[in-house]
């Protein structure tokens, strides 16, 4: 049987069935693994068969198909050409799947199959001849293949393209894995470098909070951070923050709590040394304002949002407060010496 470049085409779109099919009747062990592929025409089919060692192929055409018909006795009425697209369709469902009953012998093969249609049953003998070795079509011209060029062309090159594709999903799968591996070590470094590792636990803000739209009272509450994130609060800061309300940033004069000379100068909340809480002196809290504007530059860039972003405050920021603190003490000096003299 040759098969040709036109065979090869037609096939090139069917795909690979795998049966088991029984080379010996009178025993069930000799059960072997066979590829089918077919293809089914309204007036033809081809039938492709291997074991990976060897290839049969069959092609039958229009009478040819009739007269099969007729000598095997299929059970359906052929004697209309009018029903070969229908016998074909019929046909077509036998190598879908593993039917029972096929043989097969050696050089030979005839596939016989059968299938049941209710109140009749289908059978069908594939005749499948081998295909001739490569040194028996060298003069048969270049549109004849062998039965190794089929196997290269119908299972073993296409089954490279596969391997080659899925190792090429692989390679871009790894890919992705790394990528994340890396986003997620540059993701535990940063939470590592800012030792924010229970940011999950934190409930996000619906609303931000108004005093953080004053300047007066942002800088208040920026100072207070540092402060008492630089060492803990004692408990009569404590106390002092909870007696604070709503009137202390609202007015420029701030009443001075009563709490002991020895407690006042380590235990409060203040803008350099001189407290927040309970400074009396009206020029101060003026001098406070009038330095708003030479930090404001500074200040206004930090904008605090629904979910307390991490203030990081720069070399600049610490020297401009340092002066500040130095200019309130020399005027706190200088105006408690007024009033001694």
């Amino acid at each position: 049987m040759l098969f040709t470049y036109n065979h090869s085409v037609e096939l090139s779109s069917a795909d690979w069935g795998v049966f088991k099919i029984n080379d010996n009747i009178e025993s069930k062990s000799g059960e072997k693994t066979y590829l089918i592929k077919s293809i089914f025409k309204n007036d033809f089919y081809l039938v492709l068969v291997t074991d990976l060692r060897r290839v049969w192929f069959e092609e039958l055409r229009g009478i040819a198909i009739i007269t099969r018909a007729k000598e095997i006795e299929t059970g359906l009425d052929t004697t209309d050409e009018l029903q070969l697209p229908n016998l074909l369709t019929l046909l077509s469902d036998l190598l879908k799947d593993q039917k029972q009953d096929s043989t097969y012998n050696a050089e030979l093969f005839n596939l016989k199959t059968s299938i049941n249609l209710g109140l009749a049953s289908l059978r069908w003998l594939f005749s499948c001849e081998m295909i001739s070795l490569s040194q028996e079509t060298e003069n048969l011209g270049i549109n004849v293949l062998d039965g190794q060029s089929v196997l290269y062309q119908h299972f073993i090159l296409p089954m490279m393209h596969v391997m080659l594709e899925y190792r090429e999903r692989v390679n871009i799968l790894e890919t992705m894995i790394k990528d994340k591996e890396n986003e997620v070590s540059e993701v535990l470094e940063l939470l590592d470098k800012a030792k924010s590792s229970n940011y999950d636990i934190i409930h996000p803000i619906d609303h931000p909070v108004r005093i953080f739209s004053d300047p007066k009272t942002r800088l208040f509450f920026k100072n207070a951070t540092v402060k008492s994130i630089s060492w803990p609060l004692m408990d009569q800061d404590v106390n002092q923050l909870a007696d604070l309300d709503s009137s202390f940033f609202s007015t420029k004069r701030i009443q001075s709590p009563s709490v002991p000379s020895n407690t006042q100068a380590n235990s409060s909340i203040d803008v350099g040394q001189t407290s927040i809480l309970d400074t009396d002196d009206l020029a101060a809290w003026e001098l406070v304002e009038s330095s708003q504007s030479t930090l404001q530059c500074e200040t206004s860039d930090i904008k605090m949002d629904s979910e307390f972003k991490e203030i990081d405050l720069s070399e600049r920021e610490l020297e401009k407060r340092e002066q500040l603190k130095v200019m309130i003490k020399k005027d706190g000096m200088k105006r408690r010496k007024k009033k001694v003299w």
